[in-house]
């Protein structure tokens, strides 16, 4: 059995989960998966682990275990350790990694009080009206705190569950909870969301956010204060055109003709006669305009 995949059995006196890392030979285990009794082997050479008492079982969830064996045994593992109150630290790294550097370390014993929680596994809940199932949920009063996802090849995709929610490597956690190198009972490990952003980052995204309305709505204001502008400006044109063409057509109205064919609201007046003759009419040389034959020169 390969040592990546140390996994745990069900103490068969409390019907809880244990990891070999804590198992005792003085304790009695049986399979997660096949409920047949196995031994707990903790010696000077070997990782401790369990294996199956009979060598002919062939159940293989010790010698080689499938995806969903080891999924499910990290689950009860992670379970195990927020139950008994291990120190828990998560990073988080923020998915904006080409610009942000920042990483969270959440405690996670110091941010969930687990006298007031109960964990549960395989918790069903509703989430934007579609049905799921959290692999743990932290439920207090009958509501949700914080979801665990325990991933193994298969990440849960973003905005499936409701926040808090963090993600973790099965075969991580079960390396991380077993290895005799931890000797300070604080298991540090990571948070495998992918878009994550840290508070930082989603600052700034919903002040960009708040910026980039601001900028559309001024937009939007000036766009509408030229269209008015330019509609009053035509409005102003066409009143003034109006306005010519009345006066035109007054004008034209008051001009009678005199016997000579002039029009008299069109006639010289110079006092000083500058004339030249013209089809017997004469022409002014300064108004540039003809004098009345009708009139009295």
């Amino acid at each position: 059995m390969p040592l990546h995949f140390t996994l745990g059995a069900i103490n068969k006196t409390t019907n809880g989960y244990e990891y070999p890392k804590i198992a005792s030979k003085k304790n009695s285990y049986e399979c997660p998966t096949c409920k047949t009794d196995v031994i707990f082997r903790k010696g000077q050479i070997k990782q401790p682990h369990f294996a199956h008492k009979k060598t002919g079982n062939s159940c293989c969830h010790y010698t080689g275990p499938s995806e969903s064996q080891i999924h499910k045994d990290a689950k009860m593992l992670f379970k195990s350790l927020l139950e008994n109150s291990n120190k828990i630290l998560l990073n988080r790294k923020c998915m904006k990694r080409n610009i942000c550097k920042n990483y969270e370390i959440i405690k996670i014993n110091e941010i969930f009080d687990f006298k007031k929680h109960s964990v549960v596994l395989e918790h069903q809940f509703l989430h934007y009206g579609e049905k799921r199932v959290a692999d743990i949920a932290l439920i207090k009063d009958g509501a949700i705190e914080a979801i665990f996802e325990i991933c193994y090849r298969n990440k849960t995709e973003e905005g499936a569950r409701p926040e808090p929610w963090f993600e973790i490597d099965a075969e991580k956690i079960i390396n991380v909870a077993n290895a005799e190198s931890n000797k300070c009972e604080i298991l540090t490990i990571d948070c495998m969301r992918s878009l994550y952003e840290c508070a930082d980052c989603k600052n700034y995204e919903e002040k960009k956010k708040e910026w980039q309305k601001q900028k559309a709505e001024a937009e939007k204001k000036d766009k509408e204060r030229r269209e008015r502008e330019e509609a009053e400006k035509r409005e102003n044109d066409r009143r003034e055109m109006e306005e010519a063409n009345r006066l035109e057509k007054m004008r034209l109205e008051l001009c009678n003709e005199c016997n000579c064919g002039i029009k008299k609201a069109d006639i010289c007046k110079c006092e000083s006669l500058k004339t030249t003759l013209i089809n017997n009419s004469k022409y002014c040389l300064s108004c540039n305009k003809w004098k009345c034959r009708c009139a009295v020169i």
